[in-house]
Order: structure tokens, then sequence, then C-alpha cells
């Protein structure tokens, strides 16, 4: 499934790969896109599954809504039980050590990277 809204600078687009389900993110994510990333989390999450991938080695920035909204997909993805595994593009990867975010969530270099297990 692919999400654009032509007013919007990011897209969105979820595939399942029979072992996770990857929702990967191109773009800016900022308070004009974060709704549109946020609610196909959400939607994710609303099916149980035991891993969740966030790429975003398609997002060339992210401002502190997508960082707010990174924290709250780990909160809601823990408590259902899921696996949420997040892949930063390098633009993402700064403000997310700055911000010390880097040390809660589960980041890996790229989607191959992520195991398949917990």
């Amino acid at each position: 499934m692919s999400k654009l809204d032509p007013n919007l600078i990011a897209t969105v687009t979820t595939v399942d790969t029979g072992h996770a389900t990857v929702v990967s993110i191109a773009g800016e994510v900022d308070m004009t896109t974060e709704l549109l990333v946020w609610t196909e989390i959400q939607a994710q999450l609303a099916t149980p599954r035991r891993l969740l991938i966030l790429d975003l080695t398609g997002v060339a920035f992210m401002a502190s809504a997508g960082l707010r909204m990174l924290l709250q997909s780990q909160n809601a993805a823990a408590r259902l039980g899921t696996r949420l595994a997040i892949v930063p593009s390098a633009p993402v990867r700064r403000p997310l050590a700055v911000a010390g975010i880097d040390r809660v969530l589960d980041l890996y270099p790229d989607v191959p990277s992520v195991p398949r297990t917990a």
C-alpha cells in the first residue's frame, strides 16, 4: 500500500515480507506530514504482528514532531507486544542522537540487518 498526498512532501509505503511488515517512509517528517505517517503506523499496529520495521532510509529531514512520533510508536508497539525496529537515514540519526532517543529505540543500519526474532 502506498499513500501520497500531493500537498505533502512525504510518502508512506507498506510491504509485508512474511516475517515482518515494513513501513517505508520517504521525504520529510514534520508537523505537516507526521499525521500521514502516524496514521499508517497505527493502522499496522492494529493488526497483531511480531515485528514492525520502520524504514526511514528515504527520510531527508525529521523535525521534533517526527521524533515524538517515533517514541509514541515505540510505546504503542510495546503495549501491543509488537517488536518495533527502526532503520534511520543519516539525517534522522543525527537528531535521534542529539535528543538521546537513539538509546531507547531499536535501531539498525538497514532492513536486512533486523533480526527476524527478538
